[in-house]
């Protein structure tokens, strides 16, 4: 019989039949590619058992029900797996610590203590599937660890019979493995990391927590790391090619495990890696900020990342991040308009097999009709739908939910506030089954009840004023915006246009009107009329919800921000506005750079202090194009814009640069500066002989010869990228 007893080999060619059959993408491993086990363990040579997710049983019970055994590894072989990724892994800086992948497997803490581990270290390799055919058949790379093993020879390790490295000198990898830095050394400033790491099962596979499957445990570090899902993380980069070098890639496709370490662990037998799951790891971002990554959100739960209401819930919270003792608070979710679902534990929930979170998501819809059981009841307008993925929240072993219903003015308009009451659809009827603890908060425009089960709830109550509290203040964000968006030209003589989108109020609805709200800028002027003469500033009062109001431009160049605060409550915004320079102005004449040759003479002219300005003297945006002509002289530089009609230049700070040729160094010739390609508008130049040169005093001569090769500089600059784009 071979050594590889219960070979099962899953050859590529199978590839699209298995993806034809994947439903959607996941985080995990999708296909098992090859397994080669070594004397496996009875019952554990199910391969299929790494794909999917983890099953996790705690830091101190592993759960072995979904494992598969590589087996052990001989002086001339070793059991391996090979897991494939339809998608491939990517080396994602955006992914906690950098770390971009996952093995799972059945290590555990020993007595539950994080320094003392039982584990059975598992070889990880990885491959990119560079042709494209499938097939694992490209370079491997490997992930030394922090053993720092290479490619020299296969890195079978062969370690003493035992089952603990008690002895300080016993640097051994499997079994009852104490944290060797607590061994090895008096120095306690190491003892909470990890000195070995790099390799598969050496860390506990966790309970299902939210996506705690798809985020890391440090590595480096002793214990668990909060909200991850434990296992034996690695980041792409630690991969090495063959002779040792850094590997270089930024993906892969396909993952080997290897059993390497030969020891005899007397009762626990061979050494014998088992893995659980191979998982990608999620980038860390939270769109809706609802506390559950995007990917997962999307390939996995199959929520929305982009609403924090559309989330998932614990239904417990696992020991090692706080547990949930009956009474304690498991989570929360919300929309925008304050509507609320929390949950709360009850006793210990100890059945098998149990679900350990919920999907939740609150809509707004409209009351599809239905009886309400007393005719004298009036229905209101606010009707939501508390999903849940479970139908009993009870019977799920936890307490009724808490639901709060954040209505608007508009909603209760007709009906007595004081006795609101919450109703759910069932069989096309509202009833109060299931329904008890109901609470009316007028002033907070809220109700807040418990239910034993999901589905659309409607307020309803008897006829009377509505809303009867205080007309609420604003709160808030305020978004501003502003025509000419962006920015403006710095002119007194032009006007900024500043609106805000609706302002909102602490019930969620509408600002009333005449609220009152100050609004500044920190540079230009305020020109609305105040509201109020009596508050600080400027007061603009709501009209249909929203405010608007006008600033004047200075003269100078600034960037400014215009603020829009309430004068009461808490709503408050601001936008960065940019004054920027005019059109170029006149009044830009040019200086001579010193001749060269007597004739024909070359000599090259840049404006004289300040430049191109506006007519407020400010510098001109860099880019402005200027238009040249001359009489008596040929310009030698290039055209920086050849699509124009005439020679073009663009300022830097201001300032050009162009070079001329002149029959004589007597000879005089004239330039002439426009704003614009039509030459209707003359901003300088002048007439120029070259041998009425003066040479400038030698600090300034400087300046300007610095100030000419830049601008020459920069010229060229923008002919060659013009050039290339033709």
């Amino acid at each position: 019989m071979s050594t590889r007893d219960g070979l099962v080999s899953f050859l590529a060619t199978a590839a699209g039949c298995l993806a034809a059959c994947m439903a959607a993408a996941d985080p995990w491993a999708d296909a098992v590619i090859e397994y080669a086990p070594l004397s496996a363990a009875s019952g554990y040579d199910d391969p299929d058992e790494a794909l999917g997710p983890p099953s996790g049983g705690g830091p101190s019970t592993p759960d072995n029900s979904s494992v598969v055994s590589l087996g052990t590894c001989s002086e001339s072989d070793r059991g391996y797996l090979v897991l494939s990724f339809d998608d491939p892994v990517l080396d994602d800086p955006a992914n906690p610590f950098g770390l971009d992948c996952i093995v799972y497997s059945n290590a555990f803490w020993v007595g539950g203590n994080s320094q003392r581990k039982f584990q059975e270290p598992a070889l990880i390799e990885i491959s990119e599937d560079v042709n494209g055919d499938g097939l694992a058949n490209d370079p491997w790379y490997l992930i030394p660890g922090s053993r720092s093993y290479s490619y020299a020879a296969f890195p079978m390790v062969v370690e003493p019979a035992g089952i603990s490295n008690a002895s300080p000198n016993e640097l051994v990898l499997a079994g009852n493995i104490t944290n060797p830095n607590l061994l090895l050394d008096s120095d306690s400033s190491n003892d909470n990391i990890e000195y070995n790491w790099g390799y598969a099962e050496m860390s506990p596979t966790l309970v299902p927590y939210l996506d705690n499957y798809v985020r890391p445990d440090d590595p480096l570090s002793v214990g668990m790391t909060s909200r991850s899902g434990g296992g034996d993380a690695f980041d792409i980069q630690w991969a090495v090619d063959s002779a040792g070098q850094a590997a270089g890639i930024d993906r892969f496709h396909f993952i080997r495990l290897s059993a390497f370490v030969q020891r005899d662990m007397q009762q626990f037998l061979d050494a014998s890696p088992e893995i659980d799951a191979v998982v990608d790891v999620a980038p860390e971002v939270d769109t809706d900020e609802d506390g559950i990554l995007d990917v997962y959100e999307e390939e996995v739960a199959g929520t929305d990342p982009d609403r924090p209401e559309s989330t998932m819930l614990p239904l417990e919270i696992p020991d090692i991040e706080g547990g949930s003792p009956s009474g304690a608070q498991l989570g929360t979710a919300h929309d925008a308009l304050g509507d609320r679902i929390t949950l709360y534990a009850d006793e210990a929930r100890t059945d098998t097999g149990r679900a350990y979170s919920v999907n939740v998501d609150i809509i707004e819809p409209s009351d599809p009709g239905g009886a309400l059981p007393d005719e004298a009841l009036v229905k209101s307008s606010a009707v939501r739908r508390f999903k849940a993925s479970i139908s009993d929240f009870v019977s799920a072993g936890i307490q009724k939910a808490e639901l709060t219903i954040h209505y608007t003015a508009s909603e209760i308009t007709g009906l007595d506030e004081a006795s609101l009451q919450p109703y759910r659809l069932v069989s096309g009827a509202y009833v109060q089954t299931g329904i008890s603890d109901v609470t009316v908060n007028a002033d907070a425009n809220e109700l807040t009840f418990r239910s034993r089960y999901p589905g659309l709830f409607l307020l309803a109550s008897t006829a009377g004023a509505g809303d009867t509290g205080p007309a609420p203040p604003p709160a808030g964000a305020i978004t501003l915006t502003a025509d000419p968006a962006g920015q403006c030209v710095a002119n007194p003589a032009n006007t900024v246009q500043v609106a805000s989108a609706a302002i909102m109020d602490t019930v969620g609805d509408v600002v009333r009107d005449g609220a009152l709200i100050t609004v500044t800028t920190d540079y230009g002027v305020i020109a609305t009329a105040d509201a109020d003469a009596q508050q600080a500033g400027v007061q603009v009062a709501t009209s249909g919800g929203a405010i608007t109001f006008e600033v004047q431009p200075p003269t100078r160049v600034r960037q400014a921000r215009f603020t829009a605060t309430s004068v009461e409550g808490t709503a408050t915004g601001s936008l960065d506005y940019a004054f920027i320079a005019g059109a170029p102005s006149r009044g830009v004449y040019l200086r001579m750079q010193e001749p060269v040759g007597t004739g024909p003479v070359s000599l090259g002219m840049t404006p004289g202090p300040p430049g191109v300005t506006d007519m407020y003297a400010n510098t001109v945006a860099d880019g402005a194009e200027l238009t040249l002509t001359t009489s008596g002289a040929t310009i030698l530089s290039v055209d920086a814009d050849t699509a124009t009609p005439g020679f073009q230049v663009t300022t830097r700070n201001g300032y050009f640069s162009f070079t001329v040729e002149t029959p004589a160094l007597d000879g005089t010739f004239q330039v002439a500066i426009y704003a614009d390609a039509a030459q209707s508008r003359l901003i300088g130049g002048g007439t120029y002989t070259p041998d009425e040169y003066v040479p400038l005093p030698m600090r300034a001569r400087d300046l300007f010869v610095a100030l000419f090769i830049a601008a020459a500089l920069a010229l060229r600059r923008g002919a060659a990228t013009k050039t290339r784009g033709r």
